[in-house]
């Protein structure tokens, strides 16, 4: 049953229904009433007889959950907070990134984090300690003239920067530096944002600068939309994965030591070290990669399957998705509306779906499932998907797993200053050349994109909902049975 084998899957379909109704519209005692007639009818979908003792106290607890995260969700979104009251604010500044002919930073204050826009020749670097006096407005509601028809889903500026926890904008009268934070993420991020750009040739600067300190270069990142393969650049489950992966590899033969130097310590076989160990490196590259919500996610999955190991009982796939998208709707409801938030969940559930595939053929079929489940998202948001996708990520995720590592110990050298740095930088600089004219000879092959259609968009919805089922134990019958009827739910409240 899914009450006992996962868990968090239930809360999680639950709380999605939810906020998909109030954002079709739906008054909140209607949204509250449709999650929890999903929690009871996937509970009885899933049962079977005899049922495992403590399976009704295991679900009555989750009933509890779900009523009280349906307050903690729905109560920020249907009540926004009020504009804070204030002239002045100062703090640091966690975010600058270019937003159409301007800057905006976020800063984060005692009254909260405040979007400011601010011309490219006032901007301040992150880290930064500032001053701003202003007044503090309302984030920009969405303007219903301009919509663009070549997309399902309108963009919505306030609610892409709620999902990143701004309180309000602050529109500024004077901006002023008063000095730079020290050992913060948003410092360390300006610090080796500087170091990749004074040292790295031009392609070395914008794979270094989108793996890790989570800075996107335009026209790099408009080649990958045309190839199909964005999702390398932005940091997810991908990147987190090949970060920890590499540092435990580097560790496992100091862990395979520690028993026989410590054993009154260390008489798990280094286990807990392990873990403890990777757990610091996953939060400090999660946070100096700018703490996204696809990476967050991320790391919360990774840290519940360290925390597992170490505990000696082995995390679920997909309960460990459902664990961490939980989490971070608990923690800002509006990272529901974020496409990063959504792409990376629904990814993350396919592959953790097909975790039983392993080797050459779960390589071959999950880069083209994944391609399909998150087709109707990609295409609603940005119109069309790329064809060649399909194909390129057969290659690209592989080859990604070993350039990425690959080009950042070639970085070492030139962004320490050491002997070689420049030799070792071309060295990189001409691997990711090749990979460019690969992927740019293959999209010439197939020139083709996919536009988001009912059909398709319903197609991919049961497919997802049906590998669901499948993770979370079901019978084939009722995966498609769940599948069919989810892609109906889903298409009345999208």
């Amino acid at each position: 049953m899914i009450v006992c084998s996962t868990p968090a899957s239930l809360l999680l379909a639950s709380w999605v229904v939810a906020l998909l109704g109030i954002g079709a519209g739906a008054p909140p005692w209607a949204s509250v009433l449709a999650a929890c007639l999903v929690f009871v009818g996937l509970a009885g979908l899933s049962y079977s007889a005899p049922a495992p003792s403590g399976t009704m106290w295991t679900g009555a607890f989750l009933f509890v959950c779900l009523l009280a995260g349906l307050l903690r969700i729905l109560w920020p979104v249907c009540v926004p907070p009020a504009v804070p009251s204030v002239r002045e604010i100062e703090g640091v500044v966690s975010l600058e990134r270019k937003w159409g002919y301007a800057h905006v930073i976020l800063v984060d204050s005692a009254s909260g984090r405040f979007l400011i826009r601010v011309p490219p020749s006032r901007t301040a670097s992150e880290g930064s300690l500032v001053s701003v006096t202003g007044r503090a407005v309302p984030l920009p509601s969405p303007d219903v003239r301009k919509r663009d028809r070549s997309r399902v889903v309108q963009f919505r500026e306030d609610v892409f920067w709620r999902a990143r926890g701004v309180v309000a904008e602050f529109v500024p009268s004077s901006v002023e530096e008063t000095g730079m934070s020290s050992w913060t993420f948003s410092s360390l991020r300006t610090e080796l944002r500087r170091r990749i750009v004074s040292a790295m040739p031009a392609r070395m600067q914008a794979y270094l600068l989108a793996a890790w300190v989570g800075v996107k270069d335009p026209e790099l990142q408009e080649d990958h939309a045309r190839w199909g393969t964005a999702h390398l650049l932005a940091v997810s489950g991908f990147h987190v994965g090949i970060a920890v992966a590499a540092f435990m590899l580097f560790l496992r033969p100091v862990a395979r030591r520690l028993p026989r130097l410590f054993p009154a310590v260390f008489h798990e076989g280094g286990a807990l070290f392990t873990s403890v160990a990777a757990s610091v490196v996953l939060w400090a590259y999660v946070g100096l990669t700018g703490a996204a919500a696809s990476a967050l996610r991320a790391a919360l999955m990774v840290q519940v399957i360290l925390a597992g190991q170490a505990l000696g009982r082995p995390a679920k796939p997909v309960n460990s998705v459902c664990v961490a998208a939980c989490a971070l709707l608990l923690w800002n409801p509006w990272q529901f509306w974020d496409l990063g938030w959504r792409l990376s969940v629904v990814a993350a559930l396919t592959l953790a779906a097909l975790a039983d595939l392993r080797g050459v053929r779960g390589v071959f079929v999950s880069g083209p499932v994944v391609w399909v489940a998150t087709y109707p998202l990609v295409a609603a948001s940005f119109g069309t998907v790329p064809v060649v996708g399909l194909l390129l990520n057969f290659v690209a995720i592989p080859a990604f797993s070993l350039i990425f590592p690959l080009i950042s110990l070639l970085a070492a050298p030139g962004l320490s200053g050491l002997p070689g740095g420049v030799v070792a930088a071309s060295l990189g600089e001409r691997i990711l050349t090749l990979w460019e004219g690969f992927a740019e000879a293959t999209a010439s092959f197939i020139p083709g994109t996919v536009s988001w259609s009912i059909l398709g968009a319903g197609g991919a919805a049961i497919v997802f909902l049906t590998l669901m089922g499948r993770g979370m134990a079901l019978s084939i019958r009722r995966s498609l049975f769940m599948g069919i009827l989810g892609a109906l739910v889903l298409f009345e409240l999208f």
